[in-house]
């Protein structure tokens, strides 16, 4: 009769002992979270001040006017702006890095950097192109504008827009 007592405390002991853990998974879940979130945010941030930045802005002006008025000059292009032309590709490639590695969300790369991926990579499609016989050239730029452009419902660009776009960025407008 006496043991009866002890098992009561044991059962007690034991329903307190599952609910710590619970709250622990909870916590840890939580503060994983939220560490998700953090990495999100500075990782955007950082994006967009590299994007903002007077050197990305003097490649994307560069690669601009060596795309200006649009593919058709890709040739000339590519002889001489590759570099700038490569710089812009590159930092829309981590963008889309970033995407697959599951550190941005697709609505975060949408709203942040699909207008210009969009038309940076319309115009230089013929050289991206030319890039896919190495395939891992691009190959997350290359998959995400077309998710970007569906997520969005929207289309390429059109010339106009497109001359427009570079017009703007190489600042001839």
């Amino acid at each position: 009769m006496c043991d009866s007592g002890w098992w009561r405390y044991i059962d007690w002991a034991t329903l307190v002992a599952a609910f710590a853990a619970c709250v622990a998974a909870y916590v840890g879940w939580d503060t994983h979270k939220q560490a998700r979130t953090t990495l999100r945010v500075s990782a955007l941030l950082q994006l967009d001040e590299r994007w903002g930045s007077d050197t990305m802005a003097r490649h994307r002006m560069a690669a601009a006017r060596a795309m200006f008025p649009g593919p058709a000059s890709y040739a000339v292009a590519m002889s001489a702006f590759p570099l700038d032309v490569d710089q812009v590709l590159d930092f829309l490639e981590s963008v889309g890095s970033l995407v697959f590695r599951d550190i941005l969300t697709l609505d975060l790369a949408y709203d942040f950097f699909h207008y210009d991926m969009d038309h940076f990579c319309t115009a230089a499609a013929p050289y991206i192109a030319a890039q896919a016989k190495h395939p891992r050239a691009w190959e997350h730029l290359r998959r995400l504008g077309p998710q970007l452009r569906e997520y969005g419902h929207e289309e390429a660009p059109t010339p106009e827009e497109l001359k427009a776009f570079l017009a703007s960025e190489a600042r001839f407008s």
